[in-house]
């Protein structure tokens, strides 16, 4: 077998390697990607690029964002349906009010839920949670 040249593996092939290597099988790789790592890691450019790359990460959740919207749409609309039975020859005060609350029942969800919580039913379902964009923290109502 032939022993590979780190030094020319980037920073994530490194972390790949660490990650999956047989280190009973292979302890002297181990180290040699250690070693790899830790030179990596002192070049302040390298720094920034994993900085910048965390940074990017942390707001890819486009999709699952459209996945929780897909699924809190049909809580709604299932809690919707429910209301206009309930309220389907009711008639009168009762009628009019469960329309009311059907009008606004997803500015109570997402605001209850998120200010509970920090995410609705949907982002749980798809671990999305919306934080203080400052302080990473969870949100309040205000």
């Amino acid at each position: 077998m032939s022993n590979p040249d780190f030094s020319d593996y980037s920073l994530d092939e490194l972390l790949d390697a660490q990650c999956h290597i047989d280190a009973e099988k292979f302890p002297d790789r181990v180290k040699q990607i250690q070693t790899a790592i830790a030179a990596k890691m002192d070049n302040p450019q390298t720094l920034v690029d994993v900085e910048k790359q965390l940074e990017l990460e942390k707001y890819q959740t486009f999709g699952p964002r459209i996945g929780a919207s897909i699924i809190d749409s049909i809580v709604v609309y299932i809690v919707s349906a429910i209301l206009i039975f309930i309220g389907t020859g009711a008639g009168g005060v009762v009628e009019s009010t469960l329309q009311f609350i059907d009008l606004i029942q997803f500015g109570i969800y997402s605001v209850a839920l998120h200010t509970l919580y920090g995410q609705t039913l949907g982002k749980m379902a798809l671990a999305v949670k919306v934080v203080n964009h400052v302080t990473e923290s969870t949100i309040t109502f205000n």
